[in-house]
């Protein structure tokens, strides 16, 4: 990658040819493309003017669109805006995103996510698509969802069960709750998933992330089988789990 001068770089313009005014509904009843365009115009007076030449624009971007909420349509407004943000930085760097990040290696494992629960969709249905997962797309490591609560833990450990017998004893299977249950619940059901899962439980976290992370680490002993949370903390939230 050839590198860019030395020079103090700039953001001037934001602009994008992802959004259409001309586009129907599609997502929610909700015209997405003209949701796209006012968080775009949104993120502008943050953005102009400011240096790109640094990863301190690439943080505050992020700290300073957050205030939206964790989820909805902006996260992809401000998804793209912060690749833009790294893309730039590479550039003048002349090095990768990935050389940027302190990457070692040249390749990353992957996994399939799904296992969704569906109307109609019984264990005979999971393992198709389970099976394809590994056969047609080669994955060495699949997703599934658990947690609802009108299937209960009992169904839910069969579909983990059928889920198994179809990939076999060398695929890693991992199972996500999907913040649907607490981190004591998560753990508590570690005990069902330490047969079957490679990797365990994703659930959500409280107001005591230390004490959460203290609870993850004390079951992942017991029962060797890791339990991720914090799907929804970020920034300064990890600096409280230095003394962990």
């Amino acid at each position: 990658m050839k590198m860019m001068p030395p020079h103090s770089f700039k953001i001037v313009a934001v602009e994008s040819e992802l959004y259409e005014w001309d586009k129907p509904p599609i997502w929610n009843g909700m015209h997405v493309y003209d949701k796209g365009r006012l968080h775009l115009i949104c993120s502008v007076p943050t953005l102009i003017g400011r240096g790109c030449n640094g990863y301190r624009l690439c943080l505050s971007v992020s700290r300073e669109l957050q205030i939206y909420g964790p989820g909805g349509y902006h996260t992809q407004v401000l998804a793209a805006i912060n690749q833009a943000c790294w893309d730039i930085h590479g550039k003048i760097e002349g090095k990768s995103v990935h050389a940027l990040l302190g990457g070692t290696q040249e390749r990353i494992r992957t996994y399939i996510a799904g296992g969704y629960y569906g109307r109609g969709k019984g264990f005979d249905e999971l393992r198709e698509e389970m099976a394809r997962n590994i056969n047609e797309f080669n994955a060495t490591a699949v997703k599934m969802k658990i947690g609802d609560p009108d299937a209960g833990l009992e169904t839910d450990t069969k579909r983990i069960e059928a889920v198994r017998e179809t990939v076999g004893p060398d695929t890693t299977l991992m199972v996500d709750a999907n913040c649907a249950w607490s981190v004591e619940k998560a753990c508590e059901c570690l005990r069902y998933c330490r047969q079957t899962t490679s990797s365990g439980l994703k659930s959500r976290s409280t107001a005591t992330i230390t004490e959460d992370t203290k609870h993850c680490a004390k079951s992942h002993k017991i029962w060797n089988t890791n339990c991720h949370w914090g799907k929804r903390i970020r920034f300064t939230l990890f600096q409280t789990l230095i003394d962990v």
